[in-house]
């Protein structure tokens, strides 16, 4: 009996230990078939990035080909051309996916553009299991946001006298240059080379930039091919006296240059399109007394391409004098418009005058943006007035914050509040006899913080944000340089650019 229940237990013992066998194997093949779904898991997530990396890059690259905003396109569906296909494919390429893998398509706005990427990858283990590849697709969103137009978005920019010397319209300001020997302080930061005195007997302006100013010459495309005119006019200080614009000259050897310059594929920068274009189109200098009160031709041309048309301007010599002169564009459907780009400096020479200025055109795809206005020599007026700038138009409804700077755009003071109890944003700039002659800003910068709201809406002229100088008392006259900037890069990802798959 007792040599069977030995046996009855060896046998027992020998059966546990082939189901343990079996457990552990069956273990074993569920632990390997995990580590074989988390190696391939990982690898297609590795590859997953990958294809997003290339869907954000292509969706940047395509973004600057997609036509800008412009009023004569307003309303208009704009849809990715070719060109916009095309550099998104070229970068997919870039990225080591095949030719033709990209679906390019707009977006929720006429600045927006989608892309798509579609690519595969082979497994390592899960091919064990039926599943040899995997298809990924992912997307990116990214935006365009156009250049600010300043001043103008039609044919012409700064009061405006036909060709006979007859007043048309008297917008109380000329569009203005100061001599390079001009002290800063006298309004303009960027054309003077004089950082104290007149005469830059002192410290050199680090601001002093050769080409001072620039405007956009925007060609819409049913005017490519045709003439087109762009006029300047009086184009030079009078060294005689006073004329229609006032100039102020003392002496007269500066000399003024205009350049046209063909666009490029950066729009928001027009610093670069000499470089990329290549030259110049066609160029007009002024000296003394050249082309007084008269529109004087700085371009006939027949545009090859749409869009902005950069015209440079370039202040050489060692006069300081102040030159005010006005543009407007002709030809053509009548649909090419002329503004300010980046900053524009402006001559109120209307003595005690208070004018409305279109300072920025604020259109639909701003917003949710924040807007930075700056201002240089705000309100630096003379005579004893007192002075304020108010904010209206497309930004009446807006609250704003306020900051300066000094006059080299350095040692900013913290954002705080401007001088109205929320919207419209105003500001004092002279209150009494403030400074002397000299109003609170004499040779800072001021600059105003916007949110622009989400759902901001606009059409037409109503698009416009303004400001007006309100002057009580006195006869002032007023030299300021007006710039306007978006908070954040043009040219960027939006967050919605989420996984499509």
């Amino acid at each position: 009996m007792r040599r069977l229940i030995n046996r009855v237990r060896r046998t027992q013992r020998s059966g546990e230990r082939g189901a343990v066998l079996v457990i552990v194997a069956a273990g074993l093949v569920a632990f390997m078939g995990f580590a074989a779904f988390a190696v391939d898991l990982g690898w297609i997530y590795l590859q997953s990035s990958n294809v997003k990396k290339a869907a954000e890059a292509a969706a940047l690259a395509a973004v600057v080909h997609m036509p800008l905003a412009t009023p004569q396109i307003a309303g208009t569906e704009i849809m990715p051309g070719a060109a916009a296909s095309d550099a998104a494919d070229a970068i997919s390429v870039e990225h080591g996916y095949a030719a033709n893998s990209t679906k390019v398509s707009r977006w929720a706005k006429s600045t927006q553009v989608r892309v798509d990427v579609t690519s595969s990858t082979d497994t390592f283990f899960m091919s064990f299991f039926g599943i040899d590849t995997i298809q990924l697709n992912r997307h990116a969103i990214a935006e365009q946001l156009p250049p600010l137009k300043l001043g103008s978005d039609g044919d012409r920019l700064g009061t405006y006298y036909d060709d006979s010397g007859n007043l048309i319209e008297d917008l109380n300001y000329w569009l203005g240059v100061n001599g390079e020997r001009r002290r800063k302080q006298d309004g303009d930061p960027f054309s003077t080379r004089c950082e104290g005195s007149s005469g830059c007997g002192g410290t050199q302006n680090p601001l002093h930039k050769v080409p001072s100013y620039f405007y956009a010459v925007d060609i819409p495309a049913g005017d490519v091919g045709s003439p087109i005119v762009v006029w300047v006019y009086d184009g030079s200080n009078d060294s005689g006296g006073f004329d229609y614009t006032d100039d102020l000259s003392s002496g007269g050897s500066d000399e003024f240059t205009f350049a046209l310059i063909e666009p490029d594929s950066t729009p928001g920068d027009p610093s670069d399109n000499r470089s990329n274009a290549g030259g110049a189109i066609c160029t007009k200098t002024f000296a003394n007394d050249d082309g007084n009160d008269v529109w004087e031709s700085v371009c006939s041309f027949t545009p090859t391409k749409q869009g902005i048309h950069v015209l440079e301007l370039i202040v050489d010599g060692g006069d300081d004098a102040i030159n005010g002169y006005g543009l407007r564009v002709s030809g053509g459907s009548g649909g090419a418009s002329v503004y300010g780009l980046g900053f524009m400096s402006l001559w109120m020479r209307d003595a005690g005058t208070s004018p409305t200025l279109q300072i920025v055109r604020l259109d639909e795809v701003y917003a949710g943006s924040q807007l930075i206005i700056s201002a240089f020599d705000l309100g630096d007026i003379n005579g004893a007035a007192l002075a304020n700038v108010t904010f209206g138009g497309s930004l009446g409804s807006v609250d704003c914050e306020v900051r300066t700077l000094n006059h080299d755009l350095l040692s900013p003071s913290s954002w705080g509040a401007d001088d109205s109890a929320g919207a419209p944003c105003r500001l004092t700039t002279k209150s009494g006899n403030t400074g002397g002659n000299q109003g609170i800003y004499n040779n800072q910068w001021v600059e105003f913080l916007f949110d622009i709201p989400p759902g901001y809406t606009c059409s037409g002229s109503g698009c416009w944000a303004t400001v007006t100088y309100n002057f009580n008392g006195g006869s002032p006259t007023d030299r300021t340089t007006w710039g306007a900037r978006l908070n954040g890069t043009p040219i960027h990802l939006l967050n919605e650019s989420t996984p499509s798959s």
